[in-house]
């Protein structure tokens, strides 16, 4: 990532590590991404209300991600983390090139599958209360990656051996 600069002067790698952190630890979609503002974030945690649901969210924040939210709100002249430095259109472009750098396919909006995945895989039937899904089974459609949570299931020991 380098030191390459948005337009804004956020530092592009910052950026990009602030998003990635934020959406994958949160589940929380794009737009709610985007609104974030300093007010939101408090001892370690973020809450916010989901546009989509209006349903009130709280999560604790790893310290990589509270130090990236952190490092963003220092450069902010608005109080936004994200906002500020590029638009949401804009931002999603920077993700996918990164991504595509990386050999990996993809948008910004894998971080909220992948989140709901590994939930899935440590506490089973909480992807959806992470995601704040309303409607039963949506998670489970959409979000999961069973291939990845088959993985971490224990496998019966053979009877012919």
């Amino acid at each position: 990532m380098g030191r390459k600069k948005l337009r804004s002067g956020a530092p592009l790698g910052l950026f990009l590590r602030c998003w990635m952190l934020l959406g994958y630890e949160t589940g929380a979609r794009h737009a709610d991404i985007w609104a974030l503002r300093e007010e939101d974030f408090t001892d370690g945690a973020v809450q916010w209300s989901q546009h989509k649901t209006g349903e009130p969210v709280s999560k604790v924040l790893s310290p990589a991600c509270w130090e990236a939210v952190t490092q963003m709100l220092a450069l902010s002249p608005d109080g936004t983390v994200l906002s500020w430095a590029i638009g949401m259109v804009g931002g999603c472009k920077r993700m996918k090139k990164y991504l595509k750098s990386l050999g990996m396919r993809g948008s910004g909006k894998w971080l909220r599958r992948s989140g709901a995945t590994h939930i899935e895989m440590r506490q089973p039937g909480k992807a959806r209360v992470h995601l704040g899904h309303k409607t039963p089974g949506m998670a489970e459609r959409f979000y999961i990656d069973w291939s990845q949570v088959r993985r971490d299931i224990p496998c019966t020991p053979s009877l012919l051996e």
